[in-house]
């Protein structure tokens, strides 16, 4: 017997999942993992289903500024749960929001 090997088809762009860059500007300097701060703060708030979806990504970070990348339809709850991080970065200030990574700099 011969077996047949499929091909697995491309997703079309229109299907793709958007993503979103956003420049981050904190008041307190943060040396901890910030990652997991994101995304602790997020599950508590939207839950745990929403940030697989949401799919937070930490591209760069240092004392005061970070960039993170996320779903484009996630963005509105994504600010909102920034907004609840006043006690461990202080005021947060979202410089950018751009769809491609070049032009963030």
């Amino acid at each position: 017997m011969v077996k047949l090997k499929k091909k697995l088809n491309v997703i079309r762009p229109t299907l793709r999942h958007k993503k979103i860059y956003f420049k981050l500007e904190f008041t307190k300097e943060y040396s901890n993992n910030l990652f997991s701060l994101f995304l602790k703060n997020y599950q508590n708030i939207f839950g745990l289903f929403s940030l697989v979806n949401a799919n937070i990504t930490l591209m760069k970070s240092t004392k005061n500024t970070a960039i993170v990348r996320i779903n484009k339809d996630y963005k509105d709850s994504f600010l909102t749960s920034i907004f609840y991080l006043k006690q461990d970065l202080g005021l947060v200030y979202v410089t950018k929001q751009v769809s491609t990574l070049k032009s963030l700099d």
